[in-house]
C-alpha cells in the first residue's frame, strides 16, 4: 500500500503539470481556417485538462452557414506544439497548433482522417491586443 500511495504521489504532479503549462493556451481566439477551398472565419475556444487541450470551434462558411465542431485531445500534451482532434459534420481528424509563448495565438493546421494535405487553422486570442486575420485574403 505504501508503494502505490508513493507511486500516486510521484504522477500527480505530472498531471497537474501538464494542465498548468497548457493553461497559458487556454482561451478564446479568433482567426482563420481553410474549409472547402476558401479561407473562412473560425472562433477557436480551448481548455486545458489533465489530457491536453480540449474545446470548439464554430467556422462560417462563404454561404453564411455556421459549423460548430468540437475539439478533444490526441494525447497527453506538456508542450508546444499541442496536438487536438477536431470533429464536426465533415468528419474528424488531427489538429497541430503551434503557440505563441504568451498564448496571445497560434497557428497550425487540419488534416481529414487519413489525409495527408494540411490545411491552415490559426487565432488570436480575443481581447490580447494583437490583430485578427483577414479571411477575406485569398487562398494561394
Amino acid at each position: 500500500m505504501v508503494r502505490f500511495a508513493f507511486l500516486l504521489s510521484l504522477l500527480l504532479p505530472a498531471f497537474a503539470a501538464s494542465a498548468d503549462t497548457l493553461d497559458r493556451f487556454a482561451g478564446r481566439y479568433l482567426g482563420c481556417a481553410v474549409s472547402g477551398g476558401e479561407l473562412v472565419p473560425i472562433e477557436t475556444t480551448l481548455v486545458a485538462t489533465v489530457d491536453g487541450l480540449a474545446g470548439k470551434y464554430v467556422f462560417i462558411e462563404s454561404t453564411g452557414r455556421r459549423v460548430a465542431g468540437a475539439i478533444t485531445p490526441a494525447d497527453r500534451q506538456s508542450a508546444d506544439p499541442v496536438t487536438v482532434i477536431w470533429s464536426d459534420v465533415y468528419g474528424e481528424g488531427p489538429a497541430v497548433f503551434t503557440f505563441a509563448d504568451d498564448g496571445s495565438r497560434f497557428d497550425g493546421y487540419w488534416m481529414s482522417g487519413g489525409g495527408t494535405d494540411r490545411f491552415s487553422w490559426n487565432g488570436v486570442r480575443s481581447g490580447s491586443g494583437k490583430h485578427i486575420p483577414d479571411c477575406r485574403v485569398p487562398v494561394s
